[in-house]
């Protein structure tokens, strides 16, 4: 490549590329981003362990410095509750720790924002990501457009046939597809009973002449322990 004919190689898919501070690979999956994120929440506790400090310093950097930096990272990572909660602990026990608490008291004291107020990863993550997808499936930009046809790939993959964004909640729980981030926010916005008023719903339905894969599924008389839906998703290309 160029005028010197350098041998340009291309990574390995498991191999990290680091770009405007994202580290990204082309091999499917999040864990990479996950390793950076608890060793960038370890790293922080180590650092302020030992220093004198008064428990609304440490709020103050969590809550300023350090969810800050997580969002950028997560800007395209989906994080379940639990997933969350275990990378933070750490954050909240030290918090226990400068406060001389004993470990065992309830982590709600701690994120309660009319007591001590130490925004939890989960909260700042939700608010977010959630703020930020509403804005790009409303966007006529690029961002926009790769959302929903995101969305409605996720859509005929889960053989649904009404719009994906007005779908009852309890449909689209019930489909697992990994690695799909705006798939898995939406479903996660839907979990928490929000609800969408698409204007172009029409273009969204499917014509079909029968009941979809997934209906079938969840009629009341079927029987679901011979039936895993979330694995024949997650295997399909």
């Amino acid at each position: 490549m160029g005028t010197n004919n350098d041998l340009v190689v291309a990574k390995k898919p498991s191999q990290e590329s680091k770009y405007l501070g994202v580290y990204i690979k082309s091999q499917a999956g999040s864990s990479h981003i996950v390793k950076r994120v608890k060793n960038e929440i370890k790293s922080m506790v180590n650092l302020l362990k030992y220093k004198k400090i008064t428990e609304s310093q440490v709020v103050y950097v969590n809550n300023v410095v350090l969810m800050a930096r997580l969002e950028y990272w997560l800007k395209c990572t989906f994080l379940t509750q639990n997933q969350c909660r275990t990378l933070h602990n750490c954050m909240i026990l030290l918090l226990k720790q400068k406060m001389r608490i004993t470990k065992s008291a309830n982590n709600n004291i701690f994120t309660h924002q009319g007591l001590v107020g130490m925004t939890s990863l989960l909260q700042h993550l939700r608010t977010a990501q959630y703020a930020d997808f509403i804005v790009r499936i409303n966007s006529q930009e690029w961002d926009g457009i790769s959302t929903r046809i995101i969305l409605r790939n996720a859509q005929l993959r889960a053989g649904l046939a009404g719009c994906i964004l007005t779908i009852e909640p309890s449909k689209l729980l019930q489909v697992n597809i990994p690695n799909n981030f705006n798939f898995n926010i939406l479903k996660d916005i839907k979990d928490q009973l929000f609800n969408f008023d698409a204007i172009n719903v029409d273009d969204w339905h499917l014509d079909i002449l029968d009941t979809t894969i997934l209906d079938f599924l969840l009629q009341p008389n079927y029987n679901h322990n011979n039936t895993r839906l979330d694995h024949d998703l997650s295997e399909r290309k």
